[in-house]
């Protein structure tokens, strides 16, 4: 008997802490719409190696300092080749030479434009990455065939012919 009223005192107990007009389920907060853009910290062209070391020493500086922000890196250039050539530069020193975690660096050869550009952008954790500013405009980049794949076609069988 006792234990009835202990168990009907304990019922009422936690429907009158219950807000009213509620129907007991708790609502979280919706996640912060203040989340940090992505901001971009540095954009150069063509430039020399030992500027672009500069320019990297400094972008490094600045993740080191942000230990949870992570980098986006976006390289354009005339073809693919040279994209990507760019893009395995710049993630190897940041990496190897800056020691840098290889996860926080996140380089991106984009399509091509007449001149060379290269974007650092640091993004804060929870934020969106980079848009493009003209991402409509962006055409891929061609690639030069190899002779191998000129070998397979029989392209260069007919140029000696």
């Amino acid at each position: 008997m006792r234990n009835g009223y202990l168990a009907i005192l304990i019922f009422c107990l936690l429907l009158v802490s219950l807000p009213t007009g509620s129907s007991g389920i708790t609502r979280t907060k919706p996640p912060s719409i203040d989340t940090p853009p992505a901001e971009k910290f540095d954009e150069y062209g063509f430039i020399s190696l030992a500027k672009e070391k500069r320019r990297l020493d400094r972008f490094a500086r600045e993740l080191q300092r942000r230990i949870a922000a992570t980098s986006q890196i976006l390289v354009y250039g005339r073809d693919q080749a040279e994209v990507d050539a760019r893009v395995r530069r710049i993630r190897n020193y940041l990496v190897k030479k800056r020691g840098i975690n290889p996860y926080r660096v996140l380089p991106e050869g984009q399509a091509c434009r007449p001149e060379f550009k290269t974007e650092l952008w640091i993004v804060p954790p929870g934020a969106t990455a980079p848009a493009h500013a003209d991402g409509a405009k962006l055409s891929p980049c061609k690639m030069k065939p190899s002779k191998s794949a000129l070998r397979v076609t029989g392209v260069m069988n007919a140029d000696r012919a």
